[in-house]
């Protein structure tokens, strides 16, 4: 680019110039990091309800610690996945991989409760006798009435 000969280019950026940006920008994440703690001590603050008894807040602290528990556990299933499908049933050796995350299953469905969100369910599953894959077709469809009475 060809300036005229009087105009000088201007320099935009300098040594100082680029220490007040970064000083700016280092102020603005840390009043984000600021803020966003805050937002988690107000959530954590409403999750938790009103204050609790001492025997109430050691059932929430060890709740807690359990669940951490879990978390631990899954994350290491999931950093080692299975080298093949011998890993998953139960050896002389040791508890297989799919008898490990059903134990890690049943113990967060106690923890979690997930069999009181579970409700009431059914579940219809025909005779297996009438399966034939050679002559497969869909089976009729069976109407299905129910009724809830109150106890």
């Amino acid at each position: 680019m060809i300036y005229p000969s009087k105009a000088v280019p201007r320099v935009l950026f300098t040594k100082e110039s680029a220490r007040l940006l970064a000083i700016k920008s280092h102020e603005a994440r840390k009043a984000r990091a600021a803020a966003a703690h805050d937002r988690q001590v107000a959530i954590a603050t409403l999750v938790a309800g009103p204050p609790q008894t001492g025997l109430e807040a050691s059932s929430r602290a060890a709740k807690h610690s359990l669940s951490e528990e879990l978390l631990g556990q899954l994350a290491l299933l999931r950093k080692t996945p299975p080298d093949s499908h011998k890993q998953l049933g139960n050896t002389p050796d040791g508890e297989g991989r799919a008898s490990l995350v059903k134990r890690i299953a049943e113990t967060a469905s106690l923890l979690y409760g997930w069999e009181q969100q579970r409700g009431n369910s059914i579940i219809l599953v025909g005779l297996a006798s009438q399966c034939d894959p050679d002559n497969a077709q869909p089976a009729p469809a069976i109407d299905v009435q129910s009724e809830i009475k109150p106890n």
